[in-house]
């Protein structure tokens, strides 16, 4: 039912000039001399129905000429506010219906540079673009015509391990058993490595000195992805190029290790506890001839619960 919202508040006509309640979602019968009452009191419904102007009727929106025009000429909606393209990478914009130029490979629209492939790409070919590279099929990088455009996608460099990078470090130091990669030592020893190694010294690529930067011990402790975004690198890119230094440099030692040039180094060994020096040190007295007794620490609450759970096994 299509109702005409009146001036009083709650009150609706019917499009055939019936009162209708719209809380109660009723009709409100109007008495002999034309009134109806509502919330109480009682109003002229003659005089409502003048008042009220009747909704207009809803036409269908028709697409504008403008647009239809743009489409006959080639050109697609982009998910950009106001702006079209073709599959040839001409650019249209559409609220200040002018052609925008195309420097360098991108448009400017809305304050904002936009690449014209992956526009392109994006509008007539559905690909949307992320991480990748664009090529131009011809050589020729003003061409941005949708099927001299070829994408793909970069393949992520995964980083070795963490028990290769640890075996790694065995190779050179005796390192604690608990070590991970989280440990603010690790990269101590990680650059220590690629320093005895001259590691450092082997590569001019610009790339390189994102590793350089995060193998850095006591440096501003980046992540790799802060690393990147420091040199003007994507995310990936700069993550692909440390990770494959790091590679890299794993892979070497490992084959000095298979060639028989490194060995694996033993764990440090583990310190001795206080009751340990306590009983050395009784030792030393007793050889010495002294009738000192040195008392013990007594075990923990934890030390004792652990020897019961040893002697329960």
């Amino acid at each position: 039912m299509e109702l005409n919202k009146t001036s009083i508040k709650g009150l609706y006509l019917t499009t055939e000039g019936k009162a209708w309640h719209k809380s109660a979602k009723r009709e409100i019968p109007a008495s002999t001399n034309g009134k109806v009452r509502f919330n109480g009191k009682l109003y002229d419904l003659q005089k409502i129905m003048i008042e009220t102007k009747p909704k207009a009727p809803k036409r269908p929106v028709k697409k504008s000429v403008f647009v239809r025009e743009l489409h006959k000429l080639g050109y697609r909606k982009t998910k950009i506010t106001g702006l079209f393209i073709t599959n040839a990478g001409l650019c249209y914009n559409s609220v200040s219906k002018r052609s925008l130029a195309i420097r360098k490979g991108k448009t400017a629209i809305n304050g904002k540079n936009y690449n014209v492939a992956k526009i392109v790409l994006d509008t007539f070919c559905k690909i949307p673009i992320r991480n990748g590279q664009i090529s131009f099929k011809n050589g020729n990088d003003k061409d941005f015509y949708f099927e001299n455009l070829d994408y793909k996608s970069t393949i992520k460099q995964l980083p070795p391990n963490e028990t290769d990078l640890l075996q790694c470090i065995r190779f050179y130091f005796e390192i604690d058993k608990k070590l991970t990669t989280s440990n603010i030592l690790f990269k101590c020893y990680l650059n220590e490595i690629a320093v005895k190694r001259n590691f450092i010294f082997l590569y001019k690529d610009n790339d390189f000195i994102l590793f350089l930067e995060w193998l850095k011990p006591f440096g501003t402790n980046q992540s790799k992805a802060e690393i990147s975004k420091t040199h003007n690198y994507s995310t990936i890119n700069g993550t692909n190029a440390i990770n494959k230094y790091l590679t890299m440099l794993v892979n070497e030692c490992m084959q000095d290790f298979e060639n028989g040039k490194l060995k694996v180094k033993e764990f440090k060994p583990k310190p001795p506890t206080k009751n340990q020096k306590l009983k050395d040190l009784q030792k030393s007295v007793n050889e010495m001839g002294l009738s000192v007794k040195i008392p013990l620490r007594k075990s923990s609450t934890k030390e004792l619960l652990d020897k019961f759970k040893t002697h329960l096994k």
